[in-house]
């Protein structure tokens, strides 16, 4: 199931593949959108975890230090819609979770 988490990142700088997730809200986000912005996308396993906690509330902390730079954060994992609001009302996380059901666009 999280085959992967277990890959080689792309490296930093480099184009991701073309996607169109649906996050925390219902509403669609679509790379292509975000073209010629600066995007994080932070692949996590699972909403409420120790450690996928403490990595999102990084981003969170630093979340004007990113802003100020013009970088848009996703987090991107495979539980739903209502999991990841509950998730991100909980950690006052200021940015999208995106569903990605199937982990398919984790897979690319």
């Amino acid at each position: 199931m999280f085959a992967w988490l277990f890959t080689d990142p792309l490296p930093a700088g480099s184009m991701a593949p073309e996607f169109t997730l649906p996050d925390d809200a219902g509403r669609l986000v679509s790379l292509a959108s975000l073209r010629g912005r600066y995007v994080l996308l932070v692949f996590y396993p699972r909403d409420n975890t120790s450690g996928c906690t403490k990595q999102l509330c990084q981003f969170r902390d630093e979340w004007e230090r990113f802003r100020a730079k013009g970088v848009q954060i996703f987090g991107v994992n495979p539980q739903d819609a209502g999991s990841h609001s509950a998730f991100r009302e909980k950690q006052k996380l200021p940015f999208p979770l995106l569903v990605d059901k199937g982990q398919k666009i984790a897979r690319l």
